[in-house]
């Protein structure tokens, strides 16, 4: 069967060059399907640094207007006396404070481009009483309804991916912040993950009596398990993290699948600009 060719309008023409030269520019190459060079790890890290790099610049202003604030939270390293850090977790709630220093850190600090959550969403700060500063920082998120490596090990039925899933969040952001990365804050950062005040949050939120869209299931408000994922490969991060004699955290198995964060927030709403004028039900914020 011939497929159809359909005639482009100047408008979607120009929006398809604009597509093609951002992806060459990002190292992608052209011919005739897209896909990234040979070169391992350095390809991948290369197309991440890039994407950061634009978002920076698409969020100069907000990133310049609160770095004075930034700083004035950011302690210097000698000044932490490790033996008396103690540590709060607080949620991050839209238009406050610290949901501004959540997203600045997001995009000032991480090597990975910030992409916003979906679903379901909690954020948290972990804040270090003692010395009044940022420890580190927990995003989670709706979970993917199947993945193939967390439906295998723990044995999930065909067709049940719903409710499970839906009783789980997954993690896209980890981590401590400077200086507590030098103290592997980091490990820390991912027990506070499987915390009482995370499982309380959740319970809070989405208590509620849910119901499954698939199903309609019920579900507890019960926040059974956390997934995360890594860029490149399994994560020192959570190597031997234990809660008493309990190991936190397991690696499961690999993923495969793609990601957008490639593609410019600027050029990610001229897209979906088209694709409402065409009638294209978008679901999406932008």
């Amino acid at each position: 069967m011939t497929p159809k060719r359909c005639r482009l309008t100047r408008g979607e023409l120009d929006l398809r060059d604009r597509i093609m030269d951002e992806m060459k520019r990002n190292g992608f190459q052209i011919n005739p399907h897209l896909r990234l060079p040979d070169g391992g790890r350095q390809a991948y890290r290369y197309v991440q640094q890039k994407a950061k790099i634009a978002q920076i610049r698409e969020h100069g202003r907000f990133i310049t207007k609160f770095l004075p604030r930034a700083k004035e939270l950011y302690p210097d390293a000698t000044d932490i006396r490790p033996e008396d850090i103690e540590l709060e977790i607080r949620p991050v709630r839209s238009g406050t404070h610290d949901g501004r220093l959540f997203f600045w850190w997001n995009l000032a600090w991480w090597s990975m481009p910030y992409q916003k959550a979906y679903g379901r969403q909690m954020r948290f700060i972990i804040w270090d009483v003692t010395h009044d500063a940022p420890f580190g920082i927990i995003q989670l998120q709706s979970p993917l309804l199947r993945m193939s490596a967390r439906d295998k090990y723990l044995d999930i039925p065909r067709g049940e991916e719903d409710y499970w899933a839906n009783m789980s969040m997954n993690a896209g952001r980890i981590g401590a912040l400077p200086p507590y990365n030098g103290l592997i804050g980091g490990k820390m950062a991912a027990l506070a993950v499987t915390s009482n005040e995370v499982r309380a949050e959740y319970k809070e939120r989405y208590g509620g009596g849910r119901r499954t869209l698939m199903e309609g299931r019920t579900l507890p408000p019960n926040l059974l398990f956390v997934t995360t994922t890594s860029a490149f490969g399994r994560s020192s991060m959570y190597d031997r993290l234990r809660y008493g004699d309990r190991l936190a955290a397991i690696c499961i198995g690999s993923t495969s699948g793609a990601g957008t964060f490639h593609v410019p927030e600027s050029l990610t709403r001229d897209i979906y600009a088209m694709l409402k004028r065409d009638g294209v039900d978008t679901s999406t914020s932008y």
